[in-house]
């Protein structure tokens, strides 16, 4: 499907060097709650992997690439989900397709057999907010990782066009995941905490493995962690930071996959030192030979993978660490004053962390403020200046670094928007993908 171009921007409205590649428009649903989703730069085009979310009846992953012939976005792969468990309206789909069946396990397996899609379980709707969505090149091929309460999936493509699922399982079954990362000759994912007792790690062999198996992490669920959030691989060893709601975020190094107790450190405990203020790690990433990483306080009306009054941090190679953006503190290993001296979300507390990337040379920070975008960069990780993009609302649903320039794509309704009364006209659904130079 062609999709056609965005409107021409509006003199002033966005910043000179900035270049419109069109809208992705979704047309089959009638309520989007939130839009998670990833882009991802593979044999010179431009992917986007995104999951819309329908108020807990149906969740829509597709996959889309930018024809630069055409200027449009152009469908690669498609699936749907649904949740059964639905009680008002037409969307009791068991019922409304197998009424005399006697049993609702049966009924889902016809279902499933019938329409393709993935079936709820009734335990995974509490963790409406555990949405991920990753897409990223792996041995020459492109792989998605989308995942959300409706359940999770894998699937791989080798030139872009026909897709493969290699790994697909609902919450009450087993254990879904995402961020795959490789590491320690396989690949080790985060579970997203939708079922019961799931561990932090997971690892196969490689990301079309038939079987995946715990990693154990002593201690990890005793300490008050809830999910491991990011991972990355620094200095030969994994990291990982988490999801801590009463202690604040912990960030473990994990020097080999067959680990023995004594091969997990903790880098940071206790949020840095600020606890509560500090519950989860948003985002991780490599810059001038070090790890930065990003921490800030979660909340209901945030996504899964957001953070607001959030600090920045940089981990160094013999494990030390350097407070960059935040307030300043004193710590067990002495006072800790923020490099750039600026506080909490670049000197705006309520600021949204929605992406960190690195791109031409510099460490780019884009976060929500008062429900307009901004973009700060550093050629250095310490000085830090906004970056005009122009003046754009809503939310920031991903951001890539490509050799044509940096990508972001927004979705122009405001995240903290109420949804549309009955009767009323729905909004239209068209993400805004631009292209930018530093």
């Amino acid at each position: 499907m062609i999709h056609p171009l965005a409107s021409p921007p509006v003199p002033g409205q966005v910043a000179p060097g900035a270049h419109s590649l069109g809208t992705i428009a979704q047309l089959d649903i009638d309520d989007v709650d939130q839009i998670v989703g990833a882009l991802a730069w593979f044999g010179g085009q431009i992917y986007f992997a995104g999951i819309y979310i329908d108020r807990d009846v149906q969740d829509f992953r597709r996959i889309v690439r930018f024809d630069p012939q055409t200027r449009g976005w152009q469908t690669v792969h498609t699936s749907l989900a649904i949740n059964t468990k639905r009680r008002s309206g037409p969307a009791n789909m068991l019922d409304t397709f197998f009424p005399d069946n006697p049993t609702e396990e049966q009924s889902k397996d016809k279902l499933t057999d019938a329409l393709g899609v993935n079936l709820a379980g009734e335990q995974a709707l509490g963790t409406g907010r555990n949405v991920y969505c990753c897409l990223f090149e792996e041995q020459g091929r492109l792989v998605a990782s989308l995942s959300s309460p409706l359940g999770g999936e894998v699937v791989i493509s080798a030139a872009g066009e026909s897709w493969q699922t290699t790994f697909e399982l609902v919450p009450a079954k087993g254990h879904t995941f995402h961020q795959p990362v490789p590491f320690g000759g396989g690949v080790v994912a985060l579970a997203t905490g939708l079922s019961q007792n799931a561990p932090p790690l997971l690892r196969g062999e490689a990301m079309d493995a038939a079987g995946w198996e715990e990693v154990p992490v002593p201690g990890f669920k005793e300490q008050g962690n809830e999910l491991a959030c990011r991972a990355a691989v620094f200095a030969d060893s994994l990291y990982i930071g988490t999801r801590n709601l009463e202690r604040g975020f912990q960030l473990w190094r994990l020097g080999a996959i067959a680990a023995q107790p004594g091969d997990f450190e903790q880098v940071i405990a206790s949020g840095a030192y600020l606890f509560s203020d500090n519950q989860q790690v948003a985002a991780m990433v490599h810059f001038g030979g070090c790890l930065y990483i990003v921490g800030g306080k979660t909340h209901s009306a945030l996504r899964a993978h957001q953070v607001s009054g959030f600090e920045l941090f940089r981990i160094n190679a013999d494990r030390s660490w350097d407070l960059i953006v935040g307030k300043p503190r004193f710590s067990p290993m002495g006072l800790k004053v923020p490099f750039s001296a600026m506080g909490p979300g670049f000197d705006d507390p309520a600021a949204v962390l929605q992406c960190l990337v690195v791109h031409e040379g510099y460490l780019c920070a884009g976060f929500a403020s008062r429900g307009s975008f901004k973009l700060f960069v550093s050629p250095d990780g310490e000085q830090w200046s906004e970056k005009p993009v122009g003046h754009f609302v809503g939310e920031l649903v991903a951001a890539l670094s490509t050799p044509q320039g940096l990508v972001l794509l927004l979705n122009p309704r405001p995240q903290d928007q109420p949804p549309a009364k009955k009767g009323d006209p729905l909004p239209s659904i068209a993400l805004e993908a631009w292209r930018f130079t530093l």
